[in-house]
């Protein structure tokens, strides 16, 4: 039977970007988003408490995004935040609100960060790059290895921990370049992948940049000899890519659109049949958006409340909950979730292998 929702409300801050590099990935987040709150006000809501959502626009600067939370948050207009967008607009709002509000961050991210009242679904570079370069290291020619990213935290950090791990794998990093955010013209670093003639280019570009360096890099026929590994490449980008262009590209994330898991499946049946067959494309950075709200009223649940305190106490065991990726557990505010490598054929993702967790 189904709980009575009374009057009150609980108030969720959702920040999600909505313009420049990851821009493109807003419109499916926001979908995802209104869907767990439509779920969850379908049953019980949170604490028996309708569930309703405010979009705020994280892709404007760290320093707008955090004035905007912080006097909502201060004001008691929210419960809690969900955010879906980069780590340097996380580390500020977390530094601002100081755990007064639960906060659950969605996307992968570099790693950390495990700070009162914050709580990460997204995996780590060790959790998925990592996996991911072993298992390049001993499937693909990989002796020679140039990395490009854009200069942002998470890229730089991934590097570092990529780089290292290449070197005890004796393998070679030719180069290692980090580029502005809104970098359009790649032909620079595309000269050099040129003249290096690297095994494998690892690409941690964002967003709308990723999918310029695709394009530029296949126009060049870069393509025929050269493995791609982008770690934040999607099916929305895929797309933009066009099939032209990802001849040898992977990929490695916890959920693609494209999987057969019944989890995946029943997921993209419920998405489709409320939004339509023309809605934006869901991939695993709009899925975690879905995800975070589900993980909040879980925690919620198991507290009896919204208070980051008691929920603190209740979140230092493990934490298991139903996600499009599976049944997932969150550990010490990190989720553990299997994640699947993939290739790209024919505007679409082709898994080639699970790495369980």
């Amino acid at each position: 039977m189904h709980k009575k929702i009374d009057n009150q409300t609980v108030n969720i801050g959702v920040l999600l970007p909505f313009s420049g590099p990851i821009g493109l990935w807003g419109n499916s987040c926001e979908a995802c988003s209104i869907l767990a709150a439509a779920e969850l006000n379908s049953y019980r809501g949170i604490l028996d408490c309708k569930v309703e959502l405010e979009f705020i626009d994280a892709s404007l600067k760290p320093s707008n995004v955090v004035k905007e939370v912080s006097a909502k948050v201060n004001s008691g207009q929210l419960s809690a935040l969900v955010g879906t967008h980069t780590s340097d607009v996380r580390k500020e709002v977390a530094n601002a609100i100081k755990g007064k509000v639960p906060y659950i961050y969605t996307p992968m991210y570099e790693g950390g960060d495990q700070g009162t009242g914050m709580y990460l679904t997204g995996l780590t570079t060790e959790q998925s790059v990592l996996p991911t370069l072993d298992w390049l290291c001993s499937n693909v020619t990989s002796q020679r290895w140039f990395f490009v990213g854009s200069d942002y935290i998470w890229p730089a950090k991934t590097h570092s921990s990529a780089i290292d791990f290449l070197y005890s794998r004796h393998r070679e990093v030719v180069a290692n370049e980090l580029l502005p955010l809104k970098c359009k013209d790649f032909s620079s670093t595309l000269e050099r992948i040129e003249q290096s003639k690297p095994d494998v280019v690892f690409i941690n570009l964002l967003g709308e940049g990723a999918i310029d360096f695709n394009r530029q890099f296949a126009q060049r026929g870069l393509d025929s000899q050269i493995i791609r590994y982008c770690g934040a490449i999607e099916e929305n980008m895929l797309y933009a890519v066009g099939s032209e262009n990802s001849r040898n590209l992977f990929s490695s994330m916890g959920y693609f659109e494209g999987l057969k898991t019944n989890e995946a499946q029943n997921f993209n049946k419920l998405y489709y049949n409320n939004f339509g067959d023309l809605a934006p494309g869901l991939n695993q950075i709009s899925v975690s958006s879905y995800e975070g709200i589900m993980l909040l009223a879980d925690l919620a649940q198991r507290s009896q409340s919204l208070q980051t305190h008691d929920i603190e106490k209740t979140s230092m065991s493990a934490v298991n909950f139903h996600s499009p990726r599976g049944e997932i557990t969150l550990l010490n505010k990190n989720v553990q979730a299997d994640v699947f490598i993939v290739q790209a054929k024919d505007n679409r993702f082709v898994p080639l292998h699970r790495i369980g967790y």
